[in-house]
């Protein structure tokens, strides 16, 4: 059980403690690769681009975050001071700031490959943050019987949500993200993981108890509007991946 393995009194610090390394492997990997690979574009757009994806996800992860718990709503909230932050949002927030940015800048290549790695390790070791935080952080999921449940600090067996995704983005990095596929054009990496991200969690939202509309709560349906941007590619690849088999076989 969690309390045994975490201390109380430690789990914030320890929840804060691994939101920072989160964030600084994330922009060592995006140094490295940086160093090692030709970049797309300018050195001078390169920063504006980045600029524009930090400001975007500091504001989609917490305007997500208030769709996701109207009634904690604040005004600090809406001043970024203070509330919870989504990872759907900030991916969201950042590419839609990301793509206004190209436009003004008139940079008409896809820029995200070099960002998948970056995002998949921070927000894996993120996530195992979450889950040292006990009850303090609402990223658990609904009450089970399953044998993997865990307690975390107040005798309730919950689904481990952030266990199941580290093991989800594990596997993607090991099966995806490592591996040469000839099929992938640039830009395609960003998006195929954006989609399948997206949808692992949209999957997992369905073991949480959230206010929904429609049968779905807003991250889900924020989740399937990412997936729907990212559709176009997919098909794309499937359709390039095809071709490839065909040719194979002929």
């Amino acid at each position: 059980m969690l309390p045994r393995l975490v201390p109380v009194e430690a789990r914030p610090a320890l929840h804060v403690a691994f939101e920072i390394l989160a964030y600084a492997a994330a922009c060592l990997i995006y140094l490295r690769l940086r160093r090692s690979h030709r970049d797309v574009i300018a050195e001078t757009n390169r920063s504006t681009v980045i600029c524009a994806a930090m400001i975007g996800a500091a504001v989609g992860g917490r305007l997500l975050a208030i769709a996701e718990n109207p009634a904690q709503c604040s005004w600090k909230h809406l001043l970024l001071l203070d509330g919870g932050k989504t990872i759907i949002g900030a991916i969201l927030g950042g590419w839609a700031a990301v793509e206004i940015a190209k436009h003004r800048v008139a940079i008409r290549v896809r820029t995200g490959d070099f960002l998948v790695q970056p995002l998949l390790v921070g927000t894996l070791m993120g996530r195992i943050g979450c889950f040292l935080a006990g009850t303090a952080d609402e990223t658990f999921g609904r009450m089970t019987t399953r044998p993997w449940g865990v307690d975390f600090g107040d005798g309730v067996y919950r689904h481990p949500l952030q266990l199941y995704e580290i093991v989800f983005l594990a596997a993607y990095y090991v099966l995806v993200e490592k591996r040469r596929y000839p099929i992938l054009v640039n830009g395609d990496r960003f998006r195929l993981y954006v989609f399948s991200y997206f949808a692992a969690r949209l999957f997992f939202e369905f073991l949480k108890d959230s206010p929904r509309i429609v049968g779905l709560d807003a991250l889900q349906w924020a989740a399937l509007a990412g997936m729907a941007w990212c559709l176009p590619t997919v098909f794309s690849i499937l359709g390039r991946e095809r071709t490839l088999l065909i040719r194979r076989t002929a």
